[in-house]
């Protein structure tokens, strides 16, 4: 599971519950209607260890959500923060941006903070956990035969040995 991957579940979340388009910052168009999220670079810090092959890794994703009014940027943020509290604060992430994509994994423990702002361009950052897991290696099939050699007196025996 990718950047690119737990960043189109955030834009379906958005899009899903409130209707907003949502772009990476270094590929959205040059012009935009509001309201639109305009996703900026995440941030990532090493959790804890689940095990061997698992790790839990706390991201935060930063972005901007840029809208006409005031009374917009409410309905806005109680759809987000309803919808993410039904969803007991997790996320589906799925292996492409297609509509009949396969999930490959969940976000956990969603945090929604909006900042604070003089203008309508809104900074807001969403903070969760992943869990990704490294490649266990090939485990090597099970033994077929196995054989035992006896020794007595430092040498092996044979036929004509006691």
């Amino acid at each position: 599971m990718g950047y690119k991957q737990e960043l189109d579940a955030l834009g379906r979340w958005v899009y899903q519950t409130a209707g907003l388009t949502s772009y990476r910052l270094d590929s959205s168009p040059p012009q935009l209607a509001r309201p639109v999220i305009l996703w900026e670079s995440p941030n990532s810090v090493k959790g804890q260890n689940l095990g061997n092959y698992a790790y839990l890794k706390r991201r935060s994703q930063f972005g901007k959500l840029y809208v006409n009014s005031v009374d917009q940027l409410a309905e806005v943020m109680d759809k987000l923060e309803q919808r993410l509290a039904d969803l007991h604060d997790y996320l589906i992430v799925y292996e492409s941006d297609q509509a009949d994509a396969l999930p490959i994994g969940r976000m956990i423990r969603v945090q929604f903070e909006v900042g604070t702002s003089t203008t309508l361009d809104i900074p807001i950052t969403v903070r969760y956990d992943v869990i990704q897991e490294r490649e266990r290696p090939i485990e090597p099939p099970p033994a077929t035969t196995v054989t035992t050699a006896s020794e007595y007196g430092g040498g092996t025996t044979d036929d004509n040995s006691i």
